[in-house]
């Protein structure tokens, strides 16, 4: 993982961020659901072996990484929606600092709300 090294060509996914929002329900009471963020292009890659490894070591559930050019709204209270699969973010990390692009330790599975 990591560089600040982009190459177009990698990031060949289209994806949804989205992120969780309060609206009343008919009862007076806030309904929480998610609404898009932006659509933006990504590289998503099962992580395996030493990766997994590494990752887990910081969060236990970590199974994919989402790599997406630097947005500075993006951080780990939102999800990834790509061709339906749900991409939960846990991590979210600017490698080198370098304000290039944003790796999204991510994991698959349950949704978080």
């Amino acid at each position: 993982m990591g560089g600040n090294a982009v190459r177009a060509g990698d990031f060949n996914r289209r994806v949804t961020i989205q992120q969780r929002s309060s609206t009343p329900d008919g009862f007076g009471q806030a309904s929480q659901t998610w609404s898009d963020l932006l659509s933006c292009w990504a590289r998503i890659e099962p992580l395996s072996g030493r990766e997994l490894v590494l990752a887990q070591a910081q969060n236990a559930e970590v199974t994919h990484l989402v790599e997406i050019l630097y947005r500075p709204t993006v951080n780990a209270a939102m999800r990834v929606v790509y061709q339906g699969r749900i991409f939960n973010v846990l991590s979210v990390i600017d490698p080198d600092m370098a304000h290039v692009s944003l790796e999204l330790l991510c994991s698959e599975g349950l949704n978080k709300g």
